[in-house]
């Protein structure tokens, strides 16, 4: 727990002092299939789930250093609707909360990060993609039904928001 701890502080430190790359936008046409195979996985993802490694990610921002973003960086191991993530510099990553205003951690920070430190491999239950690639996780997916997930994502700035992987 103390290294993702100073994890975090680097972060909250790059970011006071404007040293977090805010990463180029991907050109959709460079990082997306063609339109045809597109429409195919929106149709099938949603049935077969997306076969995933998962891991923590934390990521620091110039413009709210003391909030530090904690989610879980995704890796699919199978073929998905983009070949990389839309954001030079960011992995493919769910958003679940971030560190209090203070740059300190909640207790529901404490217990996500507590339960996912170590990599795991998961099927992610995901909705139909959009074609803006913004992919929600479903309602029965076992992150979304994860009480220590939702509760940490619920004490955050994105709860308002629904679990998602922006691919």
């Amino acid at each position: 727990m103390e290294f993702i701890r100073n994890m975090i502080k680097i972060e909250q430190e790059q970011a006071k002092l404007g040293k977090r790359p805010a990463g180029a936008a991907v050109a959709w046409e460079d990082r997306a299939v063609h339109d045809n195979l597109y429409a195919n996985y929106q149709y099938t993802l949603p049935w077969t789930g997306i076969d995933a490694e998962l891991s923590l990610f934390i990521s620091g921002s110039n413009e709210y250093p003391n909030n530090t973003l904690i989610g879980l960086k995704v890796v699919p191991k199978q073929a998905i609707h983009t070949y990389r993530a839309p954001y030079l510099g960011t992995p493919w990553h769910i958003s679940v909360g971030f560190s209090n205003d203070d740059g300190s951690l909640s207790n529901e920070a404490l217990a996500f990060i507590t339960k996912y430190h170590k990599p795991r491999r998961q099927t992610l239950q995901v909705e139909e993609p959009r074609w803006s690639a913004v992919t929600d996780l479903r309602a029965d997916d076992v992150l979304v039904l994860d009480p220590i997930v939702r509760a940490f994502h619920q004490s955050s700035y994105y709860k308002h928001k629904e679990l998602h992987i922006t691919f």
